[in-house]
């Protein structure tokens, strides 16, 4: 909070320096920038974001005064150096605001015609001093390739929680679902993403689960997306002509806004680029340009009326009303939801009791609010009272009977008091309700399979929805060797196991699917039709070529097929696992290359003992004592 005061005071304060003398226009960007949703929502949260960005409009500030004022002094570059360096590091994205804040003060100097030794004394004293400040972490993350490591990269292990997606240029081009659909409209496009999070929490702080999103007044920050079309047009009628100002007269002031604006819009597309998944579009990432943004709405604001006092009457008004409702969405909280996104919080930190009472307190708050009784059916369930739970679910069906989570909820519970046909039916409204829900056709998946009913069709629905999910790939394999379609099974179990390899139910599925392919009449064939298909999981690949290579049957038998999986397998781990590099010893001793055999042995029991593998260890001691004598390995795939 005490950030986004300070942030508001620096806006202020640079605008009198921008507009000398014109207290209206310096009060409308002040304005915006204190009610703006991106500046009024983060300013809750402990975050770098806010810290980094009233350091950078500090010095933002700082460069101001000394553009403005005329005059570089080493002290005031000083100064300008030491909030420069903490802002670097605090957040990599202040690098964006230094090449603009260096031309400035270059061509202050230039301006005044300043010596060699003044130019060093100014520039040379800011770089150093930020430098001094920074540099000591650039340097040391340097180990992994670059000075500038985000929040998600696969070098430093640091991934987001959302699977990687992509991007197309129609995402960068369509705009309008934040006017009709603001929630989550980033699905849509790019520029939905930044309005949506812009004028307001478009993104629900960042949850995954709305059940427990932060008790904002949804309905007025909904309804302030459209009252959101007068400042927004103010801004870029202000940017349109300050780059118009700049192409006549080479400002400093001007420069440094539009080009830190253009720097940090073209670093949102890379990143957006680079880490193409939804939650990487978030306006909030360029705060440091609060500054920038209070200057382009004065501006716009003095493009449009000109000092019309009917003008500034018409577009006046309903900017007021745009900043209140801006203010009340996030600090008239809706009662209801601080209710419910307390009982979640207690229902998740096993409190059932309090959690019950605080779900009663929001059902009493707002007895029409769907998610106060769904709160209230998860707390009643925690606190072991079953049928009062199913009761309040009903209720629930009946204030929102179009809600795909409520009947997601109802059908949980259902399912878990072995009601499977109700159980069915409403994970069937869900999926209606809500296609895109994966949590929705699980349950209409796992429902089907318990009650005996196909649910082939429904998971492949499914998977055409969410390919990723390991638990519909199972599903799926589960329905089909239920149905005797073993390749197949077979294969969506490797897939299950490929997405979650430490799945341990998921590896013990596939290894029963194996085995019924082994089991099954013509069973040669068959298990080289699985081959044939079989996708890239690791685990997969060496349960089959352990088969092929080690099997009693010298039907099943196949030493060339062996060593290929096996090879496979052991190039997709980078042949880091002692296990695999067993297998594909046994492999080559399947076919007779037992110097190749020993090698691979001692390769794979010098990785086993170095990590202390004791099943590869056993293992490879058993290699060890049958390969020199020139024995392949035999083993009954149903002892493994």
């Amino acid at each position: 909070m005490i950030f986004g005061i300070g942030q508001v005071v620096l806006v202020f304060a640079s605008l009198r320096l921008v507009f000398p003398g014109r207290p209206y226009l310096q009060l409308i960007g002040a304005g915006l920038a204190a009610f703006l949703p991106m500046q009024l929502y983060i300013s809750h949260y402990p975050t770098n974001e806010t810290l980094a960005g009233v350091l950078v409009s500090a010095s933002l500030y700082l460069t101001l005064r000394i553009v403005t004022g005329g005059t570089a002094s080493w002290q005031s570059c000083s100064a300008l150096g030491l909030l420069l360096g903490a802002a670097l590091l605090t957040k990599a994205t202040a690098v964006l605001a230094v090449p603009f804040i260096t031309l400035a003060l270059a061509r202050q100097l230039g301006c005044q015609r300043a010596s060699a030794a003044k130019w060093a004394t100014t520039l040379g004293s800011m770089v150093v001093i930020a430098a001094l400040t920074c540099s000591w972490h650039y340097l040391r993350v340097s180990k992994f390739g670059s000075p500038l490591v985000g929040g998600s990269d696969p070098v430093t292990g640091l991934l987001w929680w959302q699977d990687d997606g992509y991007r197309t240029v129609s995402y960068f081009l369509r705009f309008g679902e934040s006017l009709i659909r603001p929630l989550f409209s980033v699905t849509a496009s790019f520029p939905d993403g930044l309005y949506s999070t812009l004028w307001g929490d478009g993104l629900c702080s960042g949850v995954s689960n709305l059940m427990v999103r932060p008790p904002w007044n949804y309905n007025l920050m909904c309804a302030g997306y459209l009252l959101s079309l007068l400042p927004a047009t103010l801004l870029l009628v202000g940017a349109v002509a300050a780059l118009i100002q700049l192409f006549r007269d080479l400002c400093s002031d001007v420069f440094i806004m539009l080009g830190l604006c253009l720097a940090l819009g073209m670093a949102l597309v890379y990143f957006n680029l680079k880490v193409p998944c939804y939650a990487s579009v978030k306006a909030f990432y360029g705060l440091g340009a609060l500054i920038p943004l209070g200057f382009f709405c004065a501006n716009g604001w003095y493009s449009v009326t000109r000092g019309s006092r009917a003008l500034q009457l018409t577009f006046g008004i309903p900017l007021v009303v745009w900043a209140t409702n801006s203010f009340a969405s996030f600090w008239i909280y809706d009662q209801a939801a601080q209710h419910i996104n307390t009982a979640m919080h207690l229902s998740i930190n096993k409190k059932p009791d309090a959690a019950l009472t605080e779900a009663k307190k929001a059902v009493a708050a707002d007895p029409s609010n769907a998610a106060a009784r769904i709160a209230l059916v998860i707390a009643l369930e925690d606190a072991k009272q079953p049928r009062e739970a199913l009761a309040e679910a009903e209720h629930a069906i009946e204030v929102a009977p179009l809600d795909g989570a409520t009947h997601l909820e109802v059908g949980a519970l259902l399912f878990k008091q072995n009601e499977l046909e109700r159980a069915i039916e409403e994970a069937r409204l869900a999926v209606a309700a809500a296609p895109e829900n994966t949590q929705a056709r699980l349950l209409l998946l796992v429902s089907l399979f318990y009650h005996n009913e196909d649910p082939v069709d429904a998971a492949r629905e499914a998977l055409a929805v969410s390919p990723y999910n390991a638990e519909i790939h199972h599903l799926l394999g589960a329905a089909l060797a239920r149905k005797g379609d073993s390749i197949d099974a077979f294969n969506q179990l490797a897939y299950s196991v490929l997405i979650r390899p430490e799945w341990m139910e998921a590896s013990s599925e596939l290894h029963l699917g194996l085995l019924a392919l082994i089991n099954s009449f013509d069973a040669a064939k068959l298990l080289h039709q699985a081959a044939s298909s079989i996708p890239d999981s690791p685990v997969a690949l060496d349960e089959l070529a352990w088969v092929f290579a080690t099997h009693p049957s010298e039907e099943l038998r196949d030493g060339r097929e062996a060593v290929r999986l096996a090879e496979h397998a052991c190039t997709l781990t980078k042949r880091t696992n002692p296990l695999l590099l067993a297998t594909l010893a046994s492999a080559y001793a399947e076919t007779g290359n037992f110097s190749e055999a020993i090698n691979i042995t001692q390769e794979s029991i010098s990785k086993a003992r170095s990590s202390s593998d004791k099943d590869a260890i056993a293992l490879d001691e058993k290699l060890q004592g049958l390969i020199p004598s020139t024995q392949p390995i035999r083993q009954d795939p149903n002892s493994r």
